[in-house]
């Protein structure tokens, strides 16, 4: 297929890779897998394991496997931007980590509990796989919609991401509490399909957008100097954000609080299974509320940042996280946390939602992608310092609460900072207001 913008069929094409792949964040990343590992995993009031013959916490060692997948991809980023952009292997590239990510999934189905090896090791691949397509995912965007359809598309594909993976869900669930129904014997082997289901349907689905990808248009080879050269390119371009003193303040208040939000957002399913002893019963409608009401988050901070700036609705989200963390060191109930995770879901839509296009807004209108690269890895770096910073901190404290504490104070230090950031112009005000 050639490269056509504007093609309603092509953007829809594109999106339908939210739904194909989505399924790994639900089911792999918040409620099956976690509660199935723990389960497996922790003997009575032990939860030590032991992996390769070393002894872990358990929940720290899944936190350590997370950080080692994303820094892995951090280093990688500037090279699979460089084929994301140019290559003829692009396409290539995107199947590649999309077939890692859900193979990875599958093979989860021999996890019984006495390989940790196993579970460990495709757990991280899977997210190695996932993370990394969505490299090359989103790089497709800008030549298949024009500049102003691009929001909806993004949209689009948040959408069918959410459908798809609660539709997966829910036939997981019912395939759970009623094995019976569908031929399966009543022990772990209906959780096991459950992953082998998650591959599937990311391969499957996945096969949809590739069908309409458009072809790179560029014939570049990516060799040794064509790697080292992205490097020392995205040194540069880091150098050049301090020419830049409102998108630099901005990165790094956006550094210290994506490090705590999205490191909170990994670690939530199992800080909720051995804190506050949540059961499956209780823990599927918390992650509900959270998806559903993140949605209704963004669509709020959206209105909000028309009416009051991005900076101070980015401030209130903020906020709410704050208030979100620190409560959860004394919450002890499942009631509880419920009510947490609505307000955390608020919080969460809107900080996902404004971070990006406000670092932009800061950026020079005519080369805003280099930076926006060093945006992506950023966050990737950010997610493995914080998975690994919360996994030594329960080791070094016995305690899960205390770590979110510490990341408590990374979001007052981001906000303080976000705040610090000189007011806009009245002229730059009105720029903004013409441009929306």
């Amino acid at each position: 297929m050639q490269l056509t913008k504007s093609n309603k069929k092509s953007i829809t094409a594109w999106a339908m890779y939210d739904w194909a792949s989505s399924v790994y964040t639900l089911l792999i990343i918040s409620a099956i897998f976690p509660v199935y590992y723990l389960e497996l995993t922790t003997h009575g009031k032990s939860d030590t394991v032991l992996f390769f013959g070393s002894k872990f916490i358990n929940t720290a060692l899944y936190s350590y496997s997370i950080a080692v997948a994303f820094f892995v991809l951090a280093v990688l980023s500037p090279v699979l931007y460089k084929i994301a952009q140019c290559s003829v292997k692009r396409v290539f590239f995107f199947k590649l980590f999309c077939y890692i990510g859900a193979f990875a999934c599958a093979c989860l189905y021999f996890f019984t509990g006495t390989n940790i090896e196993l579970a460990i090791l495709c757990s991280s691949i899977a997210c190695f796989g996932y993370a990394g397509s969505l490299i090359f995912y989103f790089s497709f965007l800008p030549h298949l919609a024009a500049v102003h359809e691009q929001e909806s598309a993004t949209i689009k594909g948040f959408a069918l991401g959410y459908i798809g993976s609660t539709l997966l869900l829910i036939i997981a669930i019912i395939m759970i509490l009623n094995p019976g129904f569908f031929f399966i014997p009543a022990d772990t082997i209906a959780v096991r399909i459950t992953f082998l289901l998650v591959g599937l349907w990311w391969i499957g689905f996945a096969q949809l957008t590739f069908r309409g990808l458009p072809k790179a248009q560029t014939k570049e080879i990516i060799n040794h100097k064509i790697i080292a050269q992205s490097y020392l390119h995205l040194l540069k371009t880091f150098n050049e954000l301090s020419t830049l003193p409102k998108a630099k303040r901005f990165f790094w208040a956006f550094v210290l609080y994506i490090m705590s939000i999205q490191t909170v957002m990994y670690a939530a399913t199992l800080f909720v299974i051995k804190e506050i002893h949540m059961k499956d019963v209780e823990l599927i409608p918390t992650i509900f509320i959270i998806q559903v009401v993140a949605v209704l988050g963004a669509f709020i901070a959206s209105w909000l940042s028309a009416k009051i700036s991005d900076i101070r609705t980015l401030s209130l989200a903020l906020i709410l996280w704050i208030g979100v963390d620190s409560s959860a060191y004394f919450v002890n109930t499942p009631i509880q946390f419920m009510v947490v995770a609505f307000v955390l879901g608020l919080g969460l839509g809107g900080v996902f939602a404004l971070s990006r296009s406000t670092f932009i807004k800061y950026l020079p209108a005519d080369n805003n992608a280099d930076f926006l690269n060093i945006y992506d890895i950023a966050e990737r770096f950010c997610i493995a310092v914080g998975m690994f910073l919360f996994g030594y901190l329960e080791v070094l404290t016995q305690n899960m609460r205390v770590a979110v504490l510490v990341f408590t104070s990374f979001l007052v230090i981001g906000l303080i900072l976000l705040l610090s950031i000189p007011k806009i112009s009245f002229l730059e005000n009105q720029l903004e207001k013409e441009v929306r």
